[in-house]
């Protein structure tokens, strides 16, 4: 029984939604329990208990992902349960998971607490968002499921990546290896767990139910093996310290934004702006496609600290309104038309969240959007890790003055030469069998040898890929949909240069694909065509968003994306970024070397770019014409679990004339409902108390910076 069909006897009373829950469910809610308290007993008290509470719930709820809904629901019950009895000899599992989370945040107790669980589960939904698959496989398998990952990590063809990786494990715990002693000073030192390691543990329950979802689908006994393992262990130490956590992973930003610096350009900031652990990019003046338009500009730029309220109606004092004017004047004796493009950061799934928009003169306009490059770089774990596996987003308002001087990547985001289209060999596996109800992870691996020289292998739809280096043979593999879990969508190998000269089908217990394991009963349908690489990109294009459409929460914020971009452009974003940095590139980063397309194409839609608004507009001879861009700009911060001693501190930058072609005669700016925040740090002159709210701005000074607190609320 599907879930739909299990909430609908729920939704009409009838008791069978119980005992459809348990046989679908209850395996898995105990075993979830059980890790938390290590009593069957205890652990079958607390799935009986998310029964009644789903019974109780339902209507008026109608969960979108179920498992994960009835999962939340028994973490937090399994959670009071071990505050209640807490014992050495019961909850240990419970006690190991803490001592991990224990120095995550700071302590703090109060009325906005449960605020802050959100903002920290959202935090966290979008770090995941921007890790590899096994990252978040990991993460999520050790502190919303609560099992030991040691097992998943180290099992099978591991060898040169254990040691290229810098990183070795410790029962129940992953710490890097430099530091013998890090272990206590990461993890905490267990046994007596305060209030904040079970407030993190308790917003990571909150994480997007679309990414528990996705951890779900793979087997517990083990992961499949990914080329690189460098990467694997990164995720766990996200949230243990700031120092580690950005080093080891590239950073929050929502997916890796480093604290200590992007490797693309860290010198020259303002001496007293901060350097935050997630930089949101600087609000940007307007320019233009002209070369040389002879027109001046006067600007004023706004920041509006009205609180914003989320769809559920709670106000949060989070990110500022931008309104950024122009008076365009034209000193030259001939009329003159303009191709304005209007420059943004963030990544597109954010589109709906900025909510951009441009007038001309009053009126709203139609803006086509001219989506830039990926703003960032590709870099290892540091300490003489020189690696590209990991995301390195700019850090600072100085990355984005190296990304856009000279006009380089304007040019290329508004340029119309196109990759050249590439022809390719298709496998596509449809038709899928397998004796699932006696393997629940039963796999099927691909393996074939092919010329690294001539053949390059791109998978869709893949879980495990693993490569021998001794007898080159190359295997790709799946968990089998079963019509559950696993949803019957096609898998496909793509094949660049020489076809594969044949291939070999085998069925596994499960994905460690091990010799031994070997099963019958597994077969699936392979077709082969010949096709063009961009005929294949629009058509997983068009699968991804359709998919998007019919189940959002599965993909979560990346959904947003379907709304605003044609699977036309996307398809031409991820064919660009496998020639940037994708195996048709000439040098592929580490980060996509397995040839996985299913990150790569998850990630065009993820990362930080410049996005421009591109419209027209005339600005008579002797004449003035009024351009204003409005949109929602998210601040940078620090994460409240790193304890930066930064708590609460939000960041703002403004550049006066980066890369626009446009002479600025005059520049302003000012400060709307600042008596909702104050004003920690900036040199712009702003003083609200004394009733200066708009300054002027000097055009030839690059940078201006603005860092403000929310004003604490009035509590009972």
């Amino acid at each position: 029984m599907d879930d739909t069909q299990i909430i609908d006897l729920y939704w009409d009373r009838d008791q069978g939604a119980i005992t459809a829950t348990a046989g679908k469910y209850g395996s898995f809610l105990h075993a979830l329990s059980w890790n938390i308290l290590r009593s069957h007993h205890d652990a079958e008290e607390c799935v009986n208990d998310t029964y009644f509470r789903a019974w109780n719930a339902i209507p008026p709820e109608r969960p979108s992902a179920l498992r994960a809904w009835l999962g939340r629901i028994t973490r937090n019950l399994s959670l009071d349960r071990w505050k209640a009895g807490r014992t050495q000899s019961r909850g240990a599992g419970m006690e190991t998971l803490l001592g991990e989370l224990d120095e995550c945040i700071p302590d703090h107790r109060g009325p906005e607490q449960a605020a802050e669980e959100r903002v920290l589960a959202e935090c966290v939904s979008a770090f995941l968002r921007g890790q590899t698959a096994d990252n978040r496989y990991i993460f999520l398998r050790r502190y919303w499921y609560g099992e030991d990952i040691g097992y998943h990590l180290y099992q099978g063809r591991q060898g040169r990546h254990r040691k290229a990786s810098g990183l070795r494990r410790e029962p129940g715990k992953i710490c890097p290896v430099p530091n013998e002693k890090g272990a206590a000073g990461i993890f905490g030192k267990g046994g007596d767990h305060g209030m904040k390691a079970e407030r993190l543990f308790r917003a990571i329950g909150l994480v997007d139910e679309g990414l528990i979802e996705a951890a779900a689908e793979t087997p517990v006994k083990k992961r499949p093996v990914w080329r690189r393992y460098a990467a694997a262990a990164a995720c766990l130490m996200v949230l243990c310290g700031a120092g580690a956590a950005y080093l080891v992973t590239g950073g929050f930003r929502g997916y890796g934004a480093s604290a200590g610096g992007s490797g693309i350009n860290n010198a020259g900031s303002a001496a007293d702006t901060a350097v935050f652990m997630s930089y949101a990019g600087p609000v940007l003046p307007l320019t233009t496609a002209d070369e040389n338009p002879g027109v001046t500009a006067e600007r004023h730029t706004d920041w509006d600290f009205t609180p914003r309220t989320d769809p559920e109606e709670y106000a949060s004092q989070w990110g500022a309104a931008i309104t950024d004017g122009y008076i365009l004047g034209n000193p030259t004796d001939t009329d003159v038309t303009l191709t304005l493009l209007y420059p943004i950061v963030g990544g597109i799934k954010d589109l709906l969240s900025i909510d951009p928009g441009l007038t001309v003169n009053g009126e709203t306009v139609g803006a086509e959007l001219v989506i830039g490059d990926y703003a960032g770089g590709f870099g290892g774990t540091g300490g003489g890790d020189t690696s590209t596996l990991n995301l390195r987003y700019p850090s600072q308002w100085t990355d984005y003055q190296t990304l856009l001087d000279g006009g380089d990547y304007r040019e290329a985001a508004t340029g119309t030469q196109a990759p050249a289209d590439i022809p390719v060999t298709v496998y596509t596996f449809t038709d899928f069998k397998a004796p699932t109800e006696q393997y629940q992870a039963a796999t099927q691996a691909v393996t074939f040898t092919a010329d690294e020289a001539r053949t390059t292998v791109l998978s869709y739809g893949f879980e495990g890929y693993g490569w021998d280096e001794r007898t080159g043979e190359i295997t790709y593999s799946y968990f089998v949909p079963d019509g559950q879990r696993r949803g019957e969508t096609c898998k496909r190998l793509i094949v660049v240069g020489d076809d594969l000269d044949g291939y070999a089908l085998q069925g596994y217990q499960d994905g460690g694909c091990d010799p031994g394991e070997e099963i019958d009963g597994v077969s699936c349908t392979v077709t082969r065509s010949e096709t063009t690489l961009r005929a294949v990109l629009l058509e997983l294009s068009r699968e991804i968003f359709d998919t998007m459409e019919e189940d959002p929460g599965y993909y979560g914020w990346l959904s947003e994306a379907a709304e605003v971009l044609p699977p036309e452009t996307y398809c031409a974003l991820a064919e660009r970024a496998l020639e940037q940095y994708g195996l048709l590139s000439d040098k592929p980063v580490d980060r996509y070397d397995s040839g996985r397309l299913d990150e790569l194409m998850d990630e065009v839609l993820s990362v930080d770019r410049v996005l421009y608004l591109k419209t027209e507009v005339a600005v008579p001879t002797g004449g003035t014409a009024e351009v204003t861009a409005q949109y929602w700009k998210a601040p940078s911060f620090d994460f409240a679990c790193s304890g930066s001693g930064r708590r609460n501190l939000q960041g703002y930058d403004l550049m006066t004339t980066l890369d626009s072609t446009l002479t600025f005669t005059a520049q302003t700016a000012s400060v709307t409902h600042a008596e909702n925040v104050q004003i920690t740090g900036q040199n712009v002159g702003f003083d609200p108390e004394n009733g200066v709210t708009e300054v002027k701005l000097d055009p030839n000074q690059p940078h201006y910076y603005l860092e403000i607190q929310p004003v604490p609320k009035e509590t009972d």
